[in-house]
């Protein structure tokens, strides 16, 4: 762990960065002009689920099939080249197809009560965001390769997240239009693709060549049978865990998108260490199968879930606590506080998917990696008709309602699976003393009065869950490698004082 420790710190200090930027723009910003920052949103929602049939699956082949392409003279056998070059050929088709079929698409939505005019005219910048996503990804999973993540985390996340904020305020300010706004977005996907080929060409890790002669016909079959399940597996996951944007934007209004997501802001907050930790113990997942060291995965999976449960439960209980004071300062209190619930719904399930550690990971990369693509298409359709049948009922919370049911189903699936299949069980008895304490503490934080200016009142609060949670994990060491990751901070803050 001790890599994936230093490389999650590095990449988790950006992600909080971003974060930082992003509550700003959430509480202060966005607000101003709920309609536009939903738009944004909406689009690169969109253009993300469309990734999967643009690129076929090609960006999952970066991690899976490096280990066979790695060679000493960093060439990899133009192994970039062919994913990038893959890519650009399925885009054209789909594009394609997409064009030649766009009428019995539109019929398709309006079967399912989803308003088509609004995928129609944001339908251009979506697919060049969708390019230049793919694109994005595979130069990111190719840094990942060489344990570099902290540069391709700037330029896929922080980068959108301080520039969609100016944006925002240039059309309220009225110095653009919607049009220049919607180019501007896709501009910040094509930036981040220049700035991370430069990354990968300063490293010595790009070479432009055609040369293509590596691949041999059998491992163009098994890489192509792995990018087929690969994308359908993205897909379902997509639909399963990220369409409830594209629901309440098509159902709703782009509006009600970005009221949904200043709660789904603050949860993925939680995900942050968790996201940091999957892009390092990915590559060492594959490279552990690849030299058949399953007792290194069921290690990893063990201590990870443990790490996860104790980091994504101390945000949980910080950010519900200052909520109300988040609310407030956004000056849409009226508007929030309604579907308020749609934060710990939502927390609930992504907490769920923490705990269970690295179940997609750890699928993936086996022999068993089809079992993502059964478990995801059933997900996806059942998400899909939850999604259609509690909209309409309970708003935004029915949206929330239905991604945490599909994250709870979809996670303890595959841990059954993965326990039955490879006999790897991730919890231990010290997860159940931290669930109950994440339940104390929020309870008794609830109890504490409220009567101060929303700054106060968040500051307050926050310190208290931080004090009453991490007090009891420090000291019965519920989660060992927090404890010594906490002692070694601490070590080196009084090395640093003297």
């Amino acid at each position: 762990m001790g890599v994936v420790k230093r490389q999650s710190i590095k990449r988790s200090i950006v992600n909080y960065l971003g974060v930082a930027v992003g509550m700003v723009s959430t509480i202060f910003i966005y607000p101003l002009d709920f309609d536009t920052a939903g738009l944004a949103q909406f689009v690169v929602a969109l253009a993300a689920l469309f990734v999967p049939f643009a690129s076929f699956g090609i960006n999952r082949l970066t991690i899976r099939f490096f280990p066979e392409f790695r060679s000493p003279d960093r060439r990899h056998h133009n192994f970039l080249m062919i994913l990038l070059t893959g890519i650009t050929m399925v885009f054209a088709l789909f594009t394609g197809l997409l064009y030649l079929f766009e009428d019995s698409f539109i019929h398709m939505l309006e079967m399912i009560d989803m308003n088509p005019e609004v995928l129609i005219d944001n339908k251009g910048v979506v697919l060049i965001i969708c390019l230049f996503m793919a694109y994005n990804f595979v130069l990111a999973d190719m840094a990942s390769n060489f344990n570099r993540v902290v540069i391709p985390i700037i330029w896929n996340n922080l980068l959108f997240k301080l520039t969609v904020p100016l944006f925002v305020l240039g059309v309220y300010f009225r110095y653009i239009g919607l049009d220049v706004f919607r180019a501007a977005i896709a501009g910040s996907y094509v930036l981040a693709f220049f700035g991370l080929l430069l990354y990968l060409a300063r490293l010595g890790q790009f070479h432009l060549s055609w040369d293509f002669s590596f691949l041999s016909r059998n491992l163009v079959k098994r890489m192509g049978e792995y990018a087929v399940y690969g994308a359908l597996s993205t897909l379902g996951y997509l639909i399963a865990f990220r369409i409830d944007s594209i629901m309440i934007g098509s159902m709703v209004d782009t509006g009600a998108v970005a009221e949904y997501n200043f709660f789904s802001t603050m949860v993925k907050v939680m995900a942050i260490p968790f996201t940091a930790l999957v892009a390092i113990a990915a590559p060492i997942i594959s490279s552990s199968y690849a030299k058949g060291d399953l007792d290194e995965i069921h290690s990893l999976y063990k201590r990870s879930s443990e790490t996860m449960l104790v980091a994504g439960g101390l945000l949980l209980v910080g950010t519900w606590s200052c909520l109300d004071g988040l609310i407030t300062l956004t000056g849409k209190s009226e508007v929030l506080t309604v579907i308020k619930p749609v934060y710990i719904i939502l927390a609930a399930g992504n907490l769920i998917n923490m705990v269970t550690g690295f179940n997609e990971q750890i699928i993936a990369y086996s022999k068993y990696f089809r079992f993502n693509l059964i478990a995801m298409l059933v997900l996806a359709c059942f998400n899909i008709y939850l999604n259609i049948t509690l909209i309409p009922i309970y708003g935004l919370v029915g949206a929330a309602i239905a991604t945490a049911v599909s994250f709870t189903i979809y996670n303890l699936v595959k841990l059954v699976f993965i326990y039955i299949k490879l006999r790897m069980f991730p919890f231990t008895g010290r997860q159940a003393i931290v669930m109950a304490l994440i339940f104390l503490v929020i309870y008794l934080v609830s109890l504490v009065p409220t009567d101060f200016h929303p700054v106060i009142n968040i500051l307050i609060l926050g310190s208290l869950s931080v004090i009453l949670y991490m007090g009891p994990i420090l000291l019965l060491r519920l989660s060992p490698e927090v404890t010594d990751l906490v002692k070694q901070g601490l070590d080196r803050v009084r090395g640093f004082i003297r």
